[in-house]
């Protein structure tokens, strides 16, 4: 993958994390289910892996590995992301299912607020997969690159 497209999906899936995030917040508020608070505080994990993997591209591309904090924190934010995928795929069939159910007995009744969150759900879970690969291949090129480096420095040959 390319990293000019994976900057990309990462602004990208910043920006659809923080309306969600903002989205949730407010039917926390509104609703005061306590499903609300997990999905703002998954939501608010998807943002700071996308500012992470920002930064990441930004100071460790093109040959400097990920090592130290740095390499904990993406381990640990690659996990807890890998876990909220299913909940965005739970929270796409489950306003999938709802609009199916509402456009068969009430036509006409759907706000477009609702239409607006499903697809905005959808796409984070398209962009989730996409930005988890993304950032395999790029921890993998970011080794490779450096043990290139290494290989032409000549510091390891006796």
């Amino acid at each position: 993958m390319k990293i000019a497209i994976l900057r990309f999906i990462g602004v990208l899936q910043f920006m659809l994390a923080g309306c969600m995030a903002l989205v949730s917040f407010a039917e926390f508020f509104e609703y005061s289910h306590w499903y609300s608070m997990l999905l703002f505080i998954a939501f608010c994990f998807v943002i700071w892996w996308s500012v992470f993997i920002l930064q990441l591209i930004q100071t460790n591309y093109p040959d400097e590995p990920v090592a130290g904090g740095r390499k904990t924190v993406f381990n640990w934010l690659y996990l807890v992301n890998f876990f909220v995928l299913p909940l965005l795929i739970g929270r796409v069939i489950s306003n999938v299912s709802v609009l199916y159910d509402l456009r068969q007995h009430y036509p006409g009744m759907i706000s477009p607020y609702f239409y607006f969150v499903t697809m905005v759900c959808i796409c984070m879970a398209i962009v989730q997969l996409l930005i988890l690969y993304g950032t395999f291949v790029l921890r993998r090129k970011l080794n490779d690159n450096f043990a290139r480096k290494i290989d032409n420095l000549d510091i390891m040959k006796p």
